[in-house]
């Protein structure tokens, strides 16, 4: 496995490879984060897979949704709705 780190060292791509001598395999890039946080905003997968995460204000994960290129996925709210007493 290798992790490529931007400037603030929040990890941006995961690789890997099959040997010690074999071709680097992408299993997620274009990892993009939250402002002020590590959160994860986006990332795209070898696959050909995208993803997407929305959160709230509190930073408490709300949409976590799935791109295909053709057709999208996603569930939220994620958290428990509140109640009042």
């Amino acid at each position: 496995m290798r992790y490529l780190r931007d400037a603030q060292g929040r990890i941006t791509a995961v690789e890997t490879r099959k040997t010690s001598t074999g071709a680097w395999t992408v299993v997620a890039n274009a990892i993009a984060y939250q402002p002020f946080s590590r959160l994860v905003q986006a990332m795209s997968f070898g696959n050909g897979l995208n993803a997407w995460n929305t959160y709230t204000l509190d930073y408490e994960l709300d949409v976590l949704g799935l791109y295909d290129g053709a057709r999208t996925s996603s569930t939220g709210p994620t958290r428990a709705p509140t109640t009042s007493t």
